[in-house]
């Protein structure tokens, strides 16, 4: 199986269990990740990380603290992949 990871990030993965046990990684400029305000209104809305871990869910307007990274945010019956920076 090929894990396919940002640039910038190619070392990271190299290095880090249990990406490090991909044996083909392959470098891509483009992610398909969009950067996007987490801010949508008052709707509720669930923050989790790409381990699928919950780390927020709560009202839109409220905005949660997260780290640098990538995130999966959804409202509704909608999800998309976000960039914090």
């Amino acid at each position: 199986m090929t894990l396919i990871v940002p640039d910038a990030g190619y070392d990271a993965y190299k290095s880090t269990a249990p990406w490090s046990n991909f044996a083909n990684i392959v470098k891509k400029t483009s992610t398909g990740i969009s950067a996007a305000p987490l801010t949508i209104g008052t709707e509720r809305i669930e923050v989790y990380d790409l381990n699928g871990r919950i780390i927020y869910r709560g009202a839109a307007n409220h905005q949660p603290a997260l780290t640098s990274g990538a995130y999966v945010v959804k409202r509704g019956a909608k999800t998309a992949k976000v960039m914090v920076p």
